[in-house]
């Protein structure tokens, strides 16, 4: 894929520099309790799609603009340098939603699609489960199909991000208990207001609780919120996934960049033996892996969307940016613990301008990057038997 932009990304390049020159938030106005966050990130959210930056790759009908995935990698790179906010219906836009524009009715991508684009609606994802994260197929949620051809949907997911404000949730449930694993599934579109959905917040590591448990007890969901066929939601899904894995890491190396652009700039404040840290062989050299690290995960990332642009569709090479996103995330993350030295444990005496609790943050959130998204372990397994050919007694 090449690197050089042509005139129409430049000017979109321009375009995204001038919106958000005007109008990126300063980030003492982005509140610290999660539950406060998120309404504020969802106003950013819309105040994006007025602008017409949210979504470019989608089709027009739909909200999109109809832009390649390299123009919406642009903008997105944009977002990073500026400083702006995340997106927080990131998995309406990235997971789900791609689902929707490829298998939805008409009536479902009316209904849904741009209101995920406005962050009208966040969405949440009802995949994992207790014994069913990694081995997605073993899921034990079901759906009883009630005789109007409706569900009824009696379960526990967990680990679904943002279901405390999620209007609606991707859940996938067993609607065939006599067939094959995989074959037996199907993908419901289930509104969060319905009566039966209990859902507890989990704090995470970060203090944040950013995703819970979910419990479905006989919630009732009907049949025009089925995506796609009756018990074919496992190809939706690995399609949801792979979109969910797919141009994901060359976003995030750009947020990375940011980070470590930063870092560098603390190493010069901080002390080390008497002299700006920077200059200290150990911080350089950390600096350095830091660097190349993402470098790395920036050509793989752009090698991969060359291949989903040419093939369409994301292919297995994103399991590779997973693993290659997950390990550069957490090495990078403790990288910035390393510069700091003895402030990244006791915070107190940094100077001006170095912030060790953001950093123990970031360090602290990385530890997710080998988890969320398929575990490391399943993505080696993919590249190992559906990549390389080995056998599976080789792993």
């Amino acid at each position: 894929m090449k690197l050089a932009l042509d005139d129409g990304e430049l000017a979109l390049r321009e375009e995204a520099r001038a919106f958000l020159a005007a109008n990126v938030p300063d980030p003492a106005q982005i509140p610290h309790d999660f539950d406060a966050k998120v309404e504020f990130l969802r106003a950013w959210q819309a105040r994006l799609h007025g602008a017409g930056l949210v979504g470019l790759s989608w089709p027009e009908a739909y909200g999109g603009r109809g832009a390649s995935l390299t123009e919406q990698i642009v903008v997105n790179a944009e977002m990073a340098r500026a400083g702006a906010p995340i997106v927080i219906g990131n998995v309406g836009l990235d997971v789900v939603g791609p689902s929707l524009v490829e298998q939805g009715t008409d009536a479902q991508k009316a209904r849904f699609l741009d209101r995920i684009l406005s962050g009208a609606d966040i969405w949440c994802q009802g995949f994992s489960e207790v014994g069913a994260g990694s081995d997605l197929a073993a899921l034990r949620t079901k759906a009883r199909i009630t005789d109007d051809g409706g569900f009824v949907i009696d379960g526990h997911k967990i680990w679904t991000s943002y279901a405390q404000h999620a209007q609606w949730c991707a859940v996938l449930a067993r609607t065939d208990a006599n067939a094959p694993a995989h074959r037996g599934i199907s993908y419901i579109l289930v509104d969060m207001s319905s009566a039966g959905i209990e859902i507890r917040p989990l704090v995470q590591v970060t203090g944040d609780a950013e995703f819970s448990e979910v419990y479905f007890d006989a919630v009732e969901v009907p049949a025009e919120n089925l995506l796609g066929e009756l018990n074919g939601g496992w190809a939706i899904a690995m399609h949801t996934l792979s979109h969910e894995r797919g141009w994901y890491g060359v976003g995030r190396q750009a947020v990375l960049r940011v980070l470590l652009d930063g870092m560098v700039e603390e190493a010069r404040a901080l002390r080390r033996g008497g002299r700006p840290a920077l200059e200290d062989e150990d911080v350089r050299a950390t600096l350095a892996r830091a660097h190349i690290g993402l470098e790395v995960l920036k050509h793989q990332g752009l090698r991969s969307v060359g291949q989903m642009i040419a093939d369409g569709h994301p292919g297995l090479e994103s399991s590779v940016d997973k693993v290659v996103l997950g390990r550069v995330e957490q090495e990078m993350a403790a990288a910035g613990l390393d510069a700091l030295g003895a402030h990244a444990a006791l915070g107190a005496g940094a100077p001006a301008g170095v912030d060790p609790e953001a950093w123990q943050h970031v360090y602290l959130y990385a530890r997710a990057g080998s988890v969320y998204g398929g575990s490391a372990q399943i993505q080696k397994n993919i590249i190992a038997e559906r990549i390389l050919g080995l056998p599976r007694g080789a792993r």
